[in-house]
């Protein structure tokens, strides 16, 4: 990844039409993950990250950064329609924004972020999703309430279930375990939600 502060941003909402309830979001992740793979996509953007993309929790929000010459949707759009796979609403040209404006302002150590727990995140879930799903559960219930540690937590499925995190630098480990505890205001949501979100659902005690 060569992720730029000033990279414009955009987003893409897909869904496999089924409507179904969580289970249409983990079927269109899964229709997704050859796209995200790709040389074409990998070339045609320097970072992006994954959640839900609708309140029926059904659909897919992809998040993107791409180099002021690029613009992925056209790629994306002809990817769909070879996968049965639809857009759940239309997307808009990417922009350049401040993604990181209500979560601190630290704006690049936050779009890393953002990249660095989707690889993670879709590597635990190709490799065994129930375990995923319980992994985030206990966590925002239990490990999370408790205030005990995030990496004693989750850095053994990690270093099991994801080749991405195995091949991060022990810098850049470092890092990602002080940005998922990050929470610069704690009024406002903490940085460790949306990588729960993407692996189980929306909740936040």
């Amino acid at each position: 990844m060569d992720i730029k502060v000033d990279n414009p941003f955009g987003t893409l909402f897909v869904t496999n039409g089924d409507n179904a309830k969580f289970q249409s979001y983990y079927s269109t992740l899964d229709a997704l993950r050859p796209l995200l793979r790709s040389s074409e996509w990998l070339s045609e953007t320097t970072g992006w990250y994954l959640n839900v993309g609708d309140d029926n929790f059904s659909s897919v929000r992809i998040s993107y950064f791409c180099p002021n010459d690029e613009d992925p949707r056209q790629l994306v759009k002809e990817y769909l329609a070879c996968h049965s796979l639809l857009y759940f609403a239309e997307p808009n040209p990417p922009k350049k924004t401040k993604v990181a404006a209500k979560y601190g302002g630290e704006e690049l150590r936050f779009r890393r972020y953002l990249a660095n727990y989707t690889h993670i995140g879709l590597d635990i879930m190709s490799a065994d999703l129930h375990h995923a799903q319980c992994l985030f559960a206990t966590f925002r219930w239990q490990v999370f309430m408790a205030k005990e540690d995030y990496k004693q937590h989750f850095a053994p499925t990690f270093e099991e279930h994801s080749p991405f995190y195995c091949a991060m630098s022990q810098g850049n480990r470092q890092q990602f375990w002080s940005d998922l505890e990050c929470w610069p205001n704690p009024p406002e949501v903490d940085w460790a939600h949306m990588f729960v979100n993407m692996i189980l659902k929306p909740g936040r005690p």
